[in-house]
């Protein structure tokens, strides 16, 4: 008998086992990621490239893919001037009113 008949005979008496032990341990780690990735803040405009890179990363490994390349608008270096100037010329126009808080 050759060497890796052994090992071939245990595998293929142990399939079922072993895909469960798989997809458990794949669970687990992604639910692991999952959790990470929903920890982390969206990167902003002043968010370092390395942080987005891992951001990107994390979100991915987690199969957030949507929330990995999502974040493009907060990156825009002119997102917030941009929407208080969109907001100011549609309350200017009388297009919408003002809200203002207590």
């Amino acid at each position: 008998m050759r060497a890796g008949v052994g090992k071939l005979n245990w595998i293929i008496a142990h399939w079922v086992q072993i895909i469960a032990a798989l997809q458990t341990l794949w669970i687990a780690v992604r639910e692991s990621f999952n959790r990470i990735a929903n920890a982390l803040p969206a990167p902003t405009k002043d968010s370092t490239d390395k942080y987005v890179f891992w951001f990107k990363f994390v979100n991915r490994m987690a199969g957030n893919t949507q929330r990995a390349e999502e974040h493009s608008i907060e990156s825009s270096p002119n997102f917030i001037p941009a929407a208080e100037a969109y907001v100011a010329a549609k309350v200017a126009s009388g297009e919408i009113n003002k809200v203002t808080t207590n």
